[in-house]
């Protein structure tokens, strides 16, 4: 007896959208971003994006002074993938946002700004790269560790952070951290209150 012809074709796009996501899985990497505009600051940066046991997606983008920029506002699925960055300028704060596909072996998309426009850049893999992962574990670890010494509590239901917490919390994690030249944390709510994470890090580079 043959199954439904509904049937067939509901299993026929299940199994060609678990093809497109294990191909688009391959998303997973460290891109050298080449911008069709060499003033861009896009050009000379890298895109990381990892992703956990999970399946979250994660992005830390950095640029050619080393210093880094982490998110966790990224989609990645069969249509392609986007990833928002804040950027701490001399003028202010800038939303950075990437948007894309994953094709042989490439991320093809443009990077946007509300000053700047969009720019079309090309994202190749670097097996070879030289710049300093970023370690995600490590620095959760780390901030974790640093505000139970900091605050005598768990980190957990935080309600509010004060300017001294925040300034000792991220000297801590410097310390704990070494390959660290500077670092500043943000604060998103949850349903477990406030969450720090890393906004923006600055490795130690050596001449």
């Amino acid at each position: 007896m043959k199954p439904p012809l509904r049937t067939v074709q509901c299993l026929a796009a299940i199994g060609a959208l678990l093809v497109s996501l294990a191909v688009f899985a391959k998303i997973e990497g460290i891109y050298v971003l080449v911008a069709d505009v060499t003033s861009s600051k896009v050009q000379d940066s890298t895109l990381e994006i990892s992703v956990d046991k999970d399946g979250r997606y994660s992005a830390t983008l950095t640029d050619s002074l080393n210093v880094l920029q982490y998110t966790e506002d990224i989609v990645v699925d069969e249509s392609g993938f986007k990833a928002s960055f804040f950027l701490s300028e001399s003028n202010g704060e800038k939303h950075l946002t990437f948007t894309g596909t994953f094709e042989d072996g490439e991320l093809i998309g443009k990077a946007s700004t509300s000053s700047n426009g969009e720019i079309d850049f090309i994202g190749n893999v670097d097996d070879e790269t030289g710049t300093v992962a970023f370690d995600k574990l490590e620095m959760e670890e780390a901030i974790e560790s640093c505000y139970e010494q900091v605050t005598g509590e768990p980190m957990d239901n935080i309600q509010r952070i004060t300017g001294d917490i925040d300034s000792k919390l991220e000297h801590c994690v410097l310390k704990q951290v070494p390959s660290l030249e500077h670092i500043s944390l943000w604060y998103r709510g949850s349903s477990r209150g406030l969450v720090p994470g890393v906004h923006m890090a600055e490795i130690q580079t050596t001449d």
